[in-house]
C-alpha cells in the first residue's frame, strides 16, 4: 500500500478512514494470496500502451467496494455475463 494513500487517508478522515484503508488492504492481499493472483497497485499507463496520451493510469478497485457494488445488481450465474475491462491489456482508450 503506498503512503500517500494511507496518508491522504489520515487527513480525511483521521485513526478510523486509515484503519479501515489498512484493513481493506490486508484483506485484498489475503484474498489476491488465496486465488493466487496479483491485481493490487497502480499500473501505469505507458507499461501497458505505446500510444498512451490521453489516457489514465490502472488502478484496481478494491474487493469490498467491488462486492458491495456487485450485491447491489442483478446478476444471474448461467444467465449473465462479466467482462473486467481493466483486465484487458490490449484496449485502446
Amino acid at each position: 500500500m503506498s503512503l500517500k494513500r494511507l496518508a491522504a487517508a489520515w487527513q480525511r478522515g483521521g485513526t478510523s478512514l486509515a484503519a479501515r484503508v489498512m484493513l481493506d488492504r490486508a484483506c485484498d492481499f489475503c484474498w489476491e494470496h488465496y486465488f493466487g493472483v496479483d491485481s493490487a497497485g497502480l499500473i501505469p499507463i505507458e507499461t501497458l500502451l505505446s500510444e498512451w496520451h490521453g489516457c489514465h493510469d490502472y488502478f484496481p478497485s478494491s474487493r469490498k467496494p467491488f462486492h458491495s457494488l456487485m450485491a447491489l445488481i442483478d446478476v444471474h450465474a448461467g444467465r449473465d455475463v462479466f467482462v473486467d475491462f481493466g483486465a484487458a491489456r490490449d484496449v485502446r482508450c
